[in-house]
């Protein structure tokens, strides 16, 4: 899982978030959810870490989460 906070523009208020949850990128703002991504396999999660989050993980790092229960496969 992984999220980041959505600040307004005009404030430093939080006004949603972004959640990365089993492959799946939802974007909630003021209690409105939409999803944004479905990640297929690995690829497509570390797209979405990489453009959504700013998280680029190293080829050990993806290498670790091969075989485990959250790989996407």
């Amino acid at each position: 899982m992984c999220t980041k906070n959505l600040f307004s523009d005009n404030t430093d208020d939080i006004v949603g978030m972004l959640i990365l949850s089993n492959g799946t990128l939802k974007k909630r703002v003021q209690g409105t959810s939409e999803i944004l991504a479905e990640c297929k396999n690995e690829a497509d999660r570390l797209e979405v870490l990489d453009s959504y989050f700013g998280i680029n993980l190293s080829t050990k790092e993806q290498q670790g989460i091969k075989g485990t229960v959250t790989d996407l496969g």
